[in-house]
C-alpha cells in the first residue's frame, strides 16, 4: 500500500494524569494510537524510524529507537544516523528515568 503512513506524536507521560501537563483524554487516545500501531503492524505495513532519520539527517547524527525497531539500525546507518537502541515506552517514572538516562548517555 504505496503512500500509506501512520504517524504517532508526543506520547508522553507529561500529557497524563499526574504529568506536569496533563491533557484529558490522553489514556483513552494512547490506547486508540497503541490499537492503531497494532492494526498497521498486522497488516504488515513499514513501521519504523527511518522516516525520521530521513527527514532530519543533515542535523541528526543519534537517534534513540525503540527495541522493536532494532532491524532497522543498518538502514540508520547508511544514512550516517546512529541507532541507540532503548526501550521508548514510558509507562512509569521509573521507565522514564532510564530511558533518560540512555537518552544522555548518546
Amino acid at each position: 500500500m504505496s503512500g500509506t503512513a501512520l504517524l504517532l506524536i508526543d506520547l508522553q507521560n507529561d500529557y497524563f494524569p499526574g504529568g506536569r501537563m496533563a491533557l484529558e483524554g490522553s489514556p483513552a487516545a494512547v490506547a486508540k494510537a497503541a490499537a492503531a500501531l497494532a492494526a498497521f503492524r498486522a497488516r504488515g505495513l513499514p513501521v519504523s524510524p527511518v522516516g525520521v532519520a530521513v527527514a532530519y539527517a543533515p542535523w541528526l547524527r543519534t537517534l534513540v529507537i525503540d527495541r522493536q525497531d532494532e532491524g532497522c539500525g543498518p538502514e540508520l546507518g547508511r544514512l550516517g544516523v546512529t541507532a541507540v537502541v532503548a526501550d521508548t515506552l514510558m509507562t512509569d517514572r521509573g521507565r522514564e528515568t532510564a530511558l533518560a538516562r540512555v537518552v544522555l548517555g548518546a
